[in-house]
C-alpha cells in the first residue's frame, strides 16, 4: 500500500489516475508545503531499464512544455519504490468525465477545441525545438 507512505520527500496521498506506463498519485511536497502530482512507475516494473527510459524520457519532453492548459513537470525521481514524474497538482476532473455530466452548448464546444487545438500546438512547437 502506497497511500501514506513517503517517497523521497513526498507524502503520498491518494490515487487519481492510472495508465500506460505508471499510476498517479497526488502527494504533498515537505520541502515546499505543496501539493504536488506523482506520476509513478510501480516498484515490480523499475527493474526494467527501457520502461525506467521511456519515464525518463517522457519527464524530459514534457518539461520542455509551458503552457497554461498543461501541466508543469516539478522534477524527475529514481527510487527504490519506483521512477517517477513531479507534476503540478491540478484540481479538477477530466474532460471525459465532465464531458459525461454536462451537456455542450456550440460557444462551449469551440472555446474547446480551440483550446485544444492551442494545446497541441504548443507542444508541436516544443518538442519540434528540443
Amino acid at each position: 500500500m502506497i497511500i501514506g507512505e513517503m517517497i523521497d520527500h513526498y507524502i503520498v496521498r491518494e490515487k487519481i489516475g492510472e495508465g500506460g506506463m505508471g499510476i498517479v498519485y497526488r502527494a504533498e511536497d515537505t520541502r515546499l508545503g505543496r501539493q504536488v502530482a506523482l506520476k509513478i512507475l510501480p516498484a515490480e516494473w523499475n527493474g526494467d531499464a527501457d520502461l525506467r527510459r521511456r519515464l525518463a524520457r517522457e519527464a524530459r519532453a514534457a518539461s520542455t512544455l509551458t503552457h497554461p492548459c498543461v501541466a508543469a513537470v516539478y522534477d524527475y525521481h529514481e527510487h527504490v519504490k519506483g521512477s517517477f514524474i513531479v507534476f503540478e497538482y491540478v484540481e479538477g476532473t477530466t474532460l471525459c468525465v465532465w464531458a459525461a455530466s454536462h451537456r455542450c452548448t456550440l460557444p462551449e464546444l469551440l472555446s474547446l477545441a480551440t483550446q485544444l487545438a492551442d494545446t497541441l500546438d504548443a507542444a508541436r512547437k516544443s518538442w519540434t525545438s528540443a
